[in-house]
């Protein structure tokens, strides 16, 4: 279940591995005719500091880190609202991502989903927390500006400007004007 573990991926950092282990993720199947049910499927998920994968199993997980292959899904951590116990399943919990997205998971035990709770919400505010140091410095990073003008069909004119920042790279302050 719960592992500390360091792998180097080709190209890339190396990647602490937070947890890791079988959870049963709760997901819809069609049926056909509009029909859907909701299956439980068993996957083998790995919890990094900034990201939830999820494998068909441990050989897929252990095979990723070797190679190219990805994940069934990848889930940031920064997209993370919340990770709470579902109180009406002793072994259930919810990582909510908010605009009413929510993975449903089912661990082997009470034990086992608080340490997922608990490992998944602390990864959170971590990544938050990078997210955050990472806007400031982009705040303070040099700005280039750019005037863009987008003539409308109905020619209408706004008296003031609309200043977008777009976040590509270093700053870039766009300003729009619409006519």
């Amino acid at each position: 279940m719960t592992t500390a573990t360091t792998s180097v991926e080709p190209n890339a950092e190396a990647v602490v591995v937070v947890m890791q282990g079988y959870l049963k993720k709760k997901s819809p199947k069609a049926l056909g005719k509009g029909k859907v049910v909701d299956v439980w499927q068993k996957r083998y998920f790995v919890l990094t500091g900034a990201q939830l994968k999820y494998y068909k199993d441990k050989q897929g997980a252990e095979q990723a880190t070797s190679s190219s292959r990805e994940p069934l899904k990848m889930i940031a951590m920064a997209q993370v609202h919340s990770a709470a116990p579902n109180p009406k399943h002793l072994d259930m919990l919810t990582i909510d991502l908010g605009a009413e997205r929510k993975v449903k998971l089912q661990a082997s035990s009470e034990e086992d989903r608080d340490a997922w709770v608990a490992a998944i919400e602390q990864s959170k505010v971590e990544a938050w927390s990078r997210q955050e140091a990472q806007e400031a410095t982009r705040e303070q990073a040099p700005t280039a500006d750019a005037t863009l003008q987008i003539a409308s069909p109905q020619r209408v004119r706004l008296e003031e400007e609309v200043r977008v920042r777009v976040r590509v790279g270093v700053g870039v302050r766009v300003r729009v004007r619409v006519r």
